[in-house]
C-alpha cells in the first residue's frame, strides 16, 4: 500500500492536474475493461441511465393524443439508447480485435496501458495504425500491382472497342 502511494505521490508530481479516485492498483484489475467494471460503468448500466435521462416524458397524461405522444417520443428514445449500447458494443469487439491481432493500443500513438490485454505484461509499444500499416504494407503492395494490370488490360479493351466501332467497312 505503501508503494502505491508513493507510486501515485511520484506520478502526480509530473501531472500536476491529477485527480485520484481512492482506486489503487493491487494487481486485481488487469486492464481498463475490468476498471470499468468495477467502477460500475458497465455496458447495462450506462444504457439505464441514456433511458433515464431521456426518455422523460410522462406517460400518465389524460389526453389520449398527450399520453399517445409521450409514448411515442419515450420509445424512440429507448430506441436510440438501445442502438448507441449496441454501437458501443460493436466498437468494443472491434478494439478488442485489433488489439489482439495487432499487439497494439491507441491510435496514432500507444497508450499507457491496454484497454483489453494484462497491464502486468507490460505496456503497449506501438500504437494500432503503425501496426495495421505494417501487417498490411506487402498485401497493399501486390495490391497495387494488381490495380496497374488491371488498369493497362481496361485500356487495350477499350482500343479494341473503339477500333471495331470506328471501323466503317462492310
Amino acid at each position: 500500500m505503501a508503494a502505491s502511494n508513493g507510486a501515485f505521490t511520484s506520478w502526480t508530481k509530473k501531472n500536476k492536474a491529477a485527480t485520484y479516485n481512492g482506486y489503487r492498483f493491487d494487481g486485481e484489475i488487469k486492464n481498463f475493461s475490468e476498471c470499468l467494471t468495477k467502477l460500475g460503468a458497465t455496458p447495462e448500466k450506462m444504457e439505464a441511465d441514456c433511458i433515464k435521462t431521456n426518455a422523460t416524458k410522462n406517460e400518465d397524461a389524460k389526453d389520449k393524443s398527450e399520453k399517445a405522444s409521450a409514448i411515442a417520443y419515450n420509445q424512440t428514445q429507448i430506441a436510440k439508447c438501445k442502438a448507441v449500447a449496441k454501437g458501443q458494443e460493436q466498437i468494443k469487439k472491434l478494439m478488442k480485435s485489433v488489439e489482439k491481432e495487432f499487439n497494439c493500443q491507441g491510435l496514432c500513438a500507444p497508450s499507457t496501458w491496454w484497454w483489453y490485454g494484462d497491464i502486468t505484461t507490460g505496456s503497449p509499444q506501438k500504437g494500432c495504425m503503425i501496426a495495421i500499416k505494417q501487417k498490411f504494407s506487402a498485401s497493399a503492395g501486390i495490391a497495387a500491382i494488381v490495380m496497374v494490370i488491371s488498369i493497362i488490360v481496361s485500356f487495350c479493351l477499350l482500343v479494341c472497342t473503339c477500333g471495331q466501332v470506328c471501323n466503317k467497312k462492310e
